[in-house]
């Protein structure tokens, strides 16, 4: 095997790492300005353990909600923001097309379906693409770093927060 074959699938790994803690920050921010969601619909899905943290002052109760989804899924994605202000702006930013290829066009969220696909392959099936090479991971990291830029750029609109460079 090739190191910078592992080398481009293990970083994937990381790459998914970095998306969701994205969105997990977002959500824990979006949380925050949106108590009465955390109290009405959000709370009851804590585990015990979660609870237990937050008694103890371990974490705050919109990180216990976060930590409590998952992002690692496209469909899920829409799903944990569907009902927060937010959510139309991140379904609407998932829905648009990103690349192009002959005439094939790929939609933001097929693109992240990829990523999060490749990393649950290699993770929980020890699936590794022998195809896929450092200059294949050098693309999903740019088309992520566009990705989160403009994102980030529309929500920080959207939610009338200020707009800090999210690198």
């Amino acid at each position: 095997m090739s190191p910078p074959v592992l080398v481009a699938n293990m970083c994937n790994v990381y790459l998914v790492s970095l998306i969701e803690d994205f969105f997990k920050r977002i959500m824990i921010g979006i949380l925050r300005e949106e108590r009465e969601l955390v109290i009405s619909r959000r709370f009851a899905s804590l585990s015990q353990s979660a609870v237990g943290r937050v008694r103890r002052r371990e974490l705050d109760i919109e990180e216990a909600i976060a930590e409590g989804l998952s992002f690692q899924n496209a469909g899920q994605l829409r799903k944990n923001f569907a009902d927060l202000r937010v959510g139309s702006v991140i379904a609407k930013f998932l829905g648009e097309p990103i690349a192009r290829r002959g005439s094939k066009t790929k939609l933001r969220e097929e693109v992240l379906q990829d990523i999060f696909d490749r990393r649950h392959r290699l993770v929980h099936e020890a699936e590794l693409d022998l195809l896929f090479l450092p200059a294949d991971m050098a693309r999903y990291v740019r088309l992520c770093d566009r990705m989160i830029q403009q994102l980030y750029q529309r929500i920080t609109a959207d939610q009338k927060w200020p707009h800090e460079d999210p690198r």
